[in-house]
């Protein structure tokens, strides 16, 4: 009877962290693009004075804090890459080490005459 041979699974699903860190890599383009967007449309106003300067620097803030928004979603897909691929090449490792053990315990018990 063949020994059984066993490690704990490498848990992660590396095809799906890629297509997570596609879609927030998408979700960061169409942040920077809707920060800019805004910036641009208040910069074309023709409104003048104290409220128009608070509604300026408001909108000026929160078009940097898009960005900034984006800037963490392209760190975290770049992170979800980075993961994916660690967890790839652990689950490979284990599988050829779960390889290498079988044909190890093989060869043992044919010496062994088992």
């Amino acid at each position: 009877m063949p020994a059984v041979i066993d490690l704990p699974p490498v848990v992660g699903d590396p095809a799906g962290m890629r297509a997570l860190a596609a879609a927030l890599r998408s979700d960061a383009g169409m942040t920077a693009v809707v920060s800019a967007d805004i910036a641009s449309v208040v910069e074309g106003l023709e409104f003048y004075g104290l409220a128009a300067d608070r509604l300026e620097e408001t909108v000026r803030l929160s078009a940097r804090d898009g960005g900034r928004v984006a800037d963490r979603l392209l760190s975290l897909a770049a992170l979800l890459d980075r993961a994916a691929a660690d967890v790839e090449r652990e689950q490979r490792e284990r599988a050829q080490l779960l390889e290498r053990l079988r044909e190890e315990a093989i060869r043992a018990q044919s010496r062994a005459g088992v």
